[in-house]
């Protein structure tokens, strides 16, 4: 027997990528090819990156070791997926899931390059189309770190606040209803980062400053005691580095 698989990510709000329209996508192509998709045979994942290693997705695991059941019965299994980009925005990932999924004898169907990934033609276009995801992932981070490199600059806090700062609203508002804070500097906690970083480069270690700070009675932004790894994250963060580089 014929059976169609449908594989589906989303980790966006965007439409045209939500679950209903890669589903009715896969529906569409599966009907087509004269292939029944079974609701069983609707595989999604929410809120996991293109850049997780797609056998360590718990429902493409489970896809394709149902996959590999219906093999050993003598079905053969086509796998739909509506992007390039859905099975993957590694581009090694991506080869290598295509060629395993060849090897376990299951053909991979890309709808939106519309190619069979077991023609040698098919496999070069996929190839050229993982690139491009990948290189679409890389611009969107760039373009968003370029923003928050900015809003740094302006003194805004555009995520969670570091020990060593408070912040304050500006009474403005962003795009998405927000309230923008700006950051300012906390002198006594400063002073204990200084302390930290003397420490430190008198060769101490994170436990032993960590250690020290507790039996100060200094205790975390959240109000905690202090930990070696907590303490590492602190003084290596972006924030306490461009501080003690003079750029804060």
């Amino acid at each position: 027997m014929n059976l169609a698989f449908a594989y589906i990510r989303v980790s966006t709000d965007r439409q045209d990528l939500s679950v209903e329209a890669q589903t009715l996508s896969c529906q569409r192509a599966a009907a087509y090819q004269e292939l029944p998709l079974a609701e069983e045979h609707l595989f999604a994942e929410s809120n996991v990156s293109g850049r997780q290693p797609f056998l360590e997705r718990p429902e493409a695991l489970r896809m394709v070791q149902l996959a590999q059941v219906h093999l050993a019965v003598g079905d053969a299994v086509t796998v739909l997926v509506p992007k390039v980009d859905r099975l993957g925005r590694d581009t090694v990932d991506v080869s290598n899931t295509a060629r395993l999924l060849e090897e376990l004898g299951i053909r991979l169907v890309l709808l939106d390059i519309n190619v069979d990934t077991r023609t040698a033609l098919g496999r070069a276009f996929m190839q050229i189309a993982a690139v491009f995801a990948e290189l679409e992932l890389s611009r969107l981070r760039e373009r968003t770190k370029a923003v928050l490199d900015q809003k740094r600059l302006d003194g805004y806090l555009p995520g969670t606040l570091t020990y060593g700062w408070d912040a304050e609203t500006t009474g403005e508002v962003s795009a998405k209803g927000t309230k923008l804070r700006r950051v300012k500097p906390n002198a006594s906690e400063q002073r204990q980062l200084r302390r930290m970083l003397h420490l430190r480069a008198r060769g101490r270690s994170w436990y032993a400053i960590a250690k020290a700070l507790n039996a100060a009675g200094v205790r975390t932004k959240q109000g905690h005691a202090w930990a070696g790894g907590t303490v590492r994250k602190l003084l290596n963060s972006r924030t306490v580095q461009d501080w003690r580089a003079g750029a804060v």
